[in-house]
């Protein structure tokens, strides 16, 4: 009695249940976008920004020809050094230190490198303002200090604080969800079908048990009782040719080698298995893509 992995068999069953992916990429999605809503709107405070927007005067090398080019992440090192933020500190009355006024200003390049974002993020709009205002004058130093930048020009700002909009990735959050939930339902029912020894094909069948095996529909002969999980008496399910009738898939695999366990202690000689009401498109897959006879097709 022999167990072989078979590709075939495997993909056709992975087909069957192919809707459990979906599944699971629906509970996926609902589970981690709820759990990023929840963190968003409950767990992460409020926040509120402002906004200006600024335009870059490059400065021009005369050693090189070219412009000297300042982009987002080197603007916020700028934002943070020590002079920045004493300057915004002191024009704030010195009530927020400089290290809460780097967490709190930030800058964003667009696609034109020569328009920046700057931002500025506080927990209420009074304080978001607050900082905002005395932020602005010290924009104008920035050129003055540095020499990368001639000018700062500020082509638009905020008039009030708003709200930073928490959920502006959900969608991501429910991609991500989905993937991870249908991967997850993939690898489950790939182990669920790996452990489970149900009989679909004949052919599978008479190598695994060495006994002849046939396809069968409809309801087993008068007289004769399908094998189950409780096997009450073992010769009122043998056919007066000693066949006996198993149902298709359903851990039959199991029921099979209590049967033949069975048959073996009482000496009774089985002559050959019928899986009953097989799924017809598993089968006629299996033998379409096999060098064996297909058995719901006539043989001339």
């Amino acid at each position: 009695m022999t167990d072989r992995f078979d590709l075939k068999l495997f993909l056709l069953r992975f087909i069957r249940r192919f809707y459990m992916l979906f599944v699971g990429a629906a509970i996926g999605a609902l589970l981690v976008g709820g759990i990023y809503l929840f963190v968003q709107l409950v767990v992460k405070p409020v926040q509120y920004t402002q906004r200006v927007v600024i335009h870059q005067e490059l400065h021009y090398n005369d050693w090189n020809g070219q412009y000297t080019y300042v982009n987002g992440y080197t603007m916020d090192q700028m934002l943070g050094m020590d002079w920045v933020t004493e300057e915004v500190s002191k024009n704030l009355g010195g009530k927020i230190s400089p290290d809460d006024l780097r967490d709190a200003i930030h800058s964003d390049l667009l696609s034109d490198t020569r328009v920046l974002y700057f931002n500025v993020t506080a927990g209420t709009p009074e304080r978001t303002e607050e900082i905002f205002e005395a932020f602005i004058p010290v924009l104008k130093m920035i050129p003055e200090k540095l020499g990368e930048i001639d000018d700062l020009i500020i082509i638009d700002k905020d008039d009030v604080p708003t709200r930073v909009n928490n959920i502006g990735h959900i969608a991501r959050a429910l991609l991500l969800g989905a993937l991870l939930g249908a991967c997850t339902a993939a690898f489950i029912l790939s182990v669920l079908i790996l452990v489970d020894d149900s009989q679909y094909i004949p052919q599978l069948f008479e190598e695994k048990y060495g006994l002849p095996c046939d396809t069968y529909e409809g309801t087993v002969p008068e007289g004769v009782s399908a094998v189950a999980k409780s096997l009450l008496n073992l010769k009122d399910c043998i056919g007066k040719n000693g066949e006996i009738y198993v149902e298709a898939g359903a851990h039959n695999g199991k029921i099979l080698d209590n049967v033949l366990f069975e048959a073996k202690k009482q000496n009774i000689t089985i002559s050959k298995v019928y899986i009953v009401n097989p799924v017809k498109w598993i089968v006629k897959g299996y033998y379409a893509a096999s060098k064996f006879p297909n058995p719901f097709l006539k043989q001339e």
